[in-house]
């Protein structure tokens, strides 16, 4: 039985600490959708916890964040510092290489699992 753990590209602890980043970039994506798309009052009542968690990488990017981002493109700003951190510092800091964003530790491992 083969997990989908079990990658000879990466080991484990790797695609962990990027399973976490990749958590937290979907969540962008996801509230970003939901603003978008979805009616003010339906986001505001139902994705408070999803709003709490994204508030959280809000305060510890906004050193970084300029001061004239809309508040509606807050989480394409957060999404692109997690994708740089995911993407260069991570393999910089962890010591594993990848050429496409589709070799990312996280997705490859969940493309793992799907394709046999």
């Amino acid at each position: 039985m083969k997990l989908w753990f079990m990658t000879p590209e990466y080991p484990l602890f790797i695609i962990l600490i990027d399973a976490i980043f990749a958590a937290l970039s979907y969540m962008m994506i996801a509230r970003f959708c939901a603003l978008t798309l979805l009616p003010d009052s339906l986001t505001s009542g139902k994705l408070r916890v999803l709003a709490k968690l994204n508030q959280i990488i809000f305060t510890i990017l906004s050193p970084v964040t300029p001061a004239w981002i809309n508040h509606r493109s807050l989480e394409l700003y957060a999404l692109f510092w997690l994708f740089v951190i995911r993407y260069y510092l991570l393999p910089l800091v962890i010591g594993y290489d990848i050429y496409l964003p589709s070799q990312m530790p996280f997705e490859m491992a969940i493309f793992k699992l799907f394709s046999g």
